[in-house]
């Protein structure tokens, strides 16, 4: 977590500079898809969310320690302390039949409900619960989903504003981001024997638990990027856009971590963490 401490300075040189980086970091390969200087601009700047998720929980996991680490035995004491839950945690949990990490199943919308419960800007939500569709059905590959996503972040870049855009631009973010590192770690994280990595098999067989896990984090990104903005909004010196990036990175994270190890879908919004982070 270390590595979070930084996110703060990151983040305030990130949202206000102008230089653009490839048009899909998180990808694997290069999206063909064409951006403005406008859209390569505000994707550049809210990347460092989705970057810093995937950091967060490659340390959580101690996926570079050398040694395995069975994640969904992790003591429930490691996640509190790492994430500093306490009373004024927020916790919001899906409820299904089925494991929402460990079969197809999904038949409830974690958007709306955060909705329901006031944690969606409605300007933002019918652009999010277009991301969150994608993640139910993904594409036959890893990039052609991104690209999906990229996609509406095109259109909600040049349709959206303030607040709205910053959560939207958190959600689908921490979702492309999130992908990647599902993608990369699912089995590793699962315990299971390594298959041969030939990308179309391998994709096609864990393609809906890697989606899933990506819309538990992205949900807990776009809630902890409204709680870090009033957190962020009411300390000097901050403001609302360095606290809706830490607050998105650090929430989607624990939504992962929690919602990985109990097989459901659920935002976790630490405020204790993302207030000494701020």
């Amino acid at each position: 977590m270390k590595r979070l401490c930084y996110l703060m300075l990151l983040a305030m040189a990130v949202v206000f500079s102008m230089g653009c980086e490839n048009d899909l970091s998180c990808c694997k390969g290069k999206s063909s898809v064409k951006l403005s200087e406008k859209e390569k601009d505000v994707i550049a700047q809210f990347s460092v969310i989705g970057e810093q998720h995937n950091q967060i929980l490659t340390d959580y996991y101690e996926l570079n320690s050398g040694r395995f680490v069975e994640a969904v035995s992790l003591h429930e004491n490691k996640f509190n302390e790492y994430f500093e839950v306490d009373g004024e945690t927020i916790f919001i949990t899906i409820e299904e039949k089925d494991s929402a990490f460990r079969s197809s199943s999904n038949e409830v919308s974690l958007v709306e409900e955060l909705d329901k419960q006031g944690f969606i800007y409605s300007s933002a939500e019918d652009y999010i619960l277009r991301v969150e569709n994608i993640l139910e059905e993904p594409s036959d590959s890893l990039e052609s989903t991104q690209i999906k996503i990229l996609q509406i972040e095109q259109e909600a870049i040049n349709n959206l504003a303030g607040d709205a855009l910053v959560q939207f631009m958190s959600y689908a973010e921490t979702a492309k981001y999130s992908l990647s590192f599902w993608y990369d770690s699912y089995e590793t994280l699962e315990g299971e024997k390594a298959s041969a990595r030939f990308i179309t098999s391998l994709w096609k067989k864990y393609k809906k638990k890697v989606a899933m896990a990506a819309a538990s984090d992205a949900a807990g990104a776009a809630a902890g990027a409204l709680a870090g903005a009033t957190i962020g909004s009411a300390i000097p010196g901050v403001g609302s856009a360095t606290g809706a990036v830490v607050g998105a990175a650090v929430a989607g994270a624990a939504s992962s971590a929690e919602g990985f190890k109990k097989g459901k879908l659920c935002v976790v919004v630490p405020l204790t963490k993302i207030k000494k982070k701020l």
